[in-house]
């Protein structure tokens, strides 16, 4: 269910202009999602995603969407299996959103013990914690 909630928000963010406002619907997306991965503990150690712990611009609207959807990718879904994502290949996932901008939000998950960095063949990764 989290990745089908997260394409219909990824394809509803991709099909529109930059706003900070989201429309009804988007909003409804994004906290339906957010609801949803707050239920899944990834690992134990991993706090469960909770907007709450983000600041004030991160916890409604656009931000919310953001930072959200950026830390979806990284849900296990069907497979226990965890998912590493470099910066680039997150740019190409999510193109509406600028490079320094996703790497904003990875700091983020990283600073709230929510993804880890790692290093493979000098390239710089992200998973879950």
């Amino acid at each position: 269910l989290s990745r089908k909630l997260a394409n219909r928000l990824s394809s509803k963010q991709e099909n529109r202009s930059p706003s900070p406002v989201l429309s009804a619907e988007s909003e409804e997306l994004v906290f339906e999602l957010a609801k949803e991965l707050e239920s899944v503990n990834l690992k134990k150690d991993t706090p469960k995603f909770n907007l709450s712990q983000f600041p004030k611009l991160f916890q409604s609207g656009e931000g919310a969407a953001q930072i959200t959807l950026v830390y979806s990718k990284f849900s296990h879904g069907e497979t226990s299996e965890a998912k590493a994502y470099s910066l680039s290949q997150l740019a190409e996932t999510l193109p509406r959103y600028e490079k320094a901008r996703i790497g904003l939000l990875l700091e983020m998950l990283v600073s709230r013990r929510f993804l880890r960095p790692f290093t493979n063949d000098g390239e710089l990764f992200w998973t879950t914690a």
